[in-house]
């Protein structure tokens, strides 16, 4: 199968020889990538292991790293990454991000902590989708290290069986260690930027598109910071586009069975793959998942921990709710609490659609399906973006030069669909202050949501051929022709 022709507005990927010389434009990239340590150094005192989080402290140090990020994307962008030693120098900034956060224990979420918990379970015997940490029978199992920083103690675990079995292997080799949990999750991290690299060269495109995504703030927050298992997801994910790519849809069905088995979810992928595939991604996605519960499925334990309750909870997405929470009748209320499920099921079936019928390419297709997913559930926490992030390096729009200046402005010109959630992985971090400060806080949830929505306002006039819009922001492909897609 041949490779599909890229947009003309991307540039051929650039060869990665050691001989080119710095430019301006690397130096002052490079340049960026010291003040971001140096701002990394900054968030470390608002995180403190003991004491009350300065989360005021942390939302500055963060807006004003997530500046210098924004303007490190502009240069990659203009092609400012030429030559081997600039992109391993680009490489080692972001590997010196995460040391400066990996060493100190998650304060800003506790799910490190849960993962810790899950595995003391599984190693003594017991399901985590069995017993709460309130249960009698794991009460010699709590200590004062782990137990006191997890959340949810009335219900039993979330995380699918894939996701169990990293947590247990990770306490093989480190017991009851947050470090050790965030460690091997930047070995995932480390999985993703690689293929994500390798996926880039495929498609024709520069590989140092890959720090778009190694530099986002958010990424080194969520994974370095806190240690979330988004990052084994993110990297299966990755990993299934770049066998897609090379023509190995039985392997990107195993892969999105795996990304499955990490955050449920990336099952919706499957729609993203050209029918063709389907006969073979679709048995071995399947049949993955399966294996991967069958362990469970085997005890009296059902394996979908509090999965109902969690669907519930709408603490970290409250916006789609409003009317709901607002309805006096009880009846009225459970109906306008369907009405987003159902807005999911038809725009699911909508991108199905248009990928099928050639109007999607699949990694284009990917993304929409996982943002869509993502935008209509219950919670939307920070760290679910990090499955969608790394398609923003796939996605923006290469800077033309312009002179010997950099035009700043021209970032304004990437296409607003993949602009949306790159500018939301800075105003989503805003979300923790939900659980510091009093009250309702809509003001807040809406300078969270306000650009992510307009952005992808943006998109959609731009896909309906509305103009002013139309030749600068994001427009959906025209058809692709048979044969011509991988």
């Amino acid at each position: 199968m041949s490779r599909q022709a890229l947009p003309p507005s991307r540039r051929a990927s650039t060869p990665l020889v050691s001989a080119v010389p710095l430019s301006r434009d690397t130096v002052w990239l490079l340049g960026l990538g010291v003040l971001s340590l140096a701002g990394y150094l900054a968030l470390r005192p608002t995180l403190p292991a003991a004491g009350a989080r300065d989360v005021a402290g942390f939302a500055a140090v963060f807006a004003a790293v997530f500046a210098l990020y924004i303007a490190g994307c502009a240069l990659v962008l203009r092609g400012a990454v030429r030559g081997r030693t600039a992109l391993l120098a680009g490489l080692a900034l972001a590997a010196a991000f995460r040391l400066l956060l990996a060493p100190q224990t998650p304060t800003l979420s506790g799910d490190a902590y849960r993962y810790v918990w899950d595995a003391r379970l599984l190693a003594h015997g017991l399901s985590p989708y069995l017993y709460t940490p309130l249960d009698p029978h794991v009460a010699a199992l709590r200590d004062a290290a782990i137990y006191p920083h997890m959340g949810w103690y009335f219900e039993p675990t979330l995380y699918p069986p894939a996701a169990q079995y990293v947590y247990l292997l990770t306490r093989l080799l480190a017991p009851d260690n947050v470090i050790a949990i965030k460690i091997v999750m930047l070995g995932f991290e480390a999985v993703t930027v690689a293929g994500l690299m390798a996926l880039l060269q495929t498609r024709g495109q520069d590989p140092a598109r890959a720090l778009i995504y190694a530099w986002n703030p958010l990424a080194v927050v969520e994974i370095a910071g806190n240690g979330h298992v988004d990052a084994t997801a993110a990297a299966m994910i990755v990993l299934a586009l770049l066998a897609q790519r090379r023509g190995r849809p039985g392997l990107a069905g195993v892969l999105i069975g795996l990304a499955t088995l990490f955050k449920l979810f990336p099952l919706a992928l499957l729609a993203a793959l050209d029918r063709r595939d389907l006969r073979r991604a679709v048995p071995a996605a399947l049949a993955t998942v399966v294996a991967g519960y069958l362990p469970f499925l085997l005890t009296r334990a059902t394996p979908f921990g509090f999965l109902g309750r969690y669907a519930a909870d709408q603490e970290a997405n409250q916006w789609l709710y409003v009317p709901a929470h607002l309805a006096q009748d009880v009846g009225t209320r459970h109906l306008l609490h369907l009405l987003p499920i159902a807005a999911l099921v038809c725009a699911l079936a909508l991108l199905t659609a248009l990928r099928w019928r050639g109007r999607l390419d699949t990694a284009t297709a990917a993304f929409l399906l996982l943002l869509t997913v993502l935008l209509f559930s219950p919670s939307m926490y920070p760290w679910y973006l990090l499955t969608v992030l790394p398609f923003v390096a796939l996605g923006l729009r290469d800077i033309q030069p312009s002179g010997v200046r950099l035009s700043w402005g021209r970032i304004a010109l990437a296409p607003a669909l993949y602009l949306a959630p790159l500018l939301f992985s800075a105003t989503v971090a805003w979300s923790y202050a939900f659980y510091e400060l009093n009250g309702p806080l809509w003001w807040l949830g809406a300078l969270e949501y306000a650009p992510l929505y307009g952005l992808l306002a943006l998109a959609a006039l731009s896909a309906a051929g509305r103009r002013p819009f139309r030749s600068a922001l994001f427009r959906l492909p025209r058809p692709v022709a048979r044969g011509t897609e991988v």
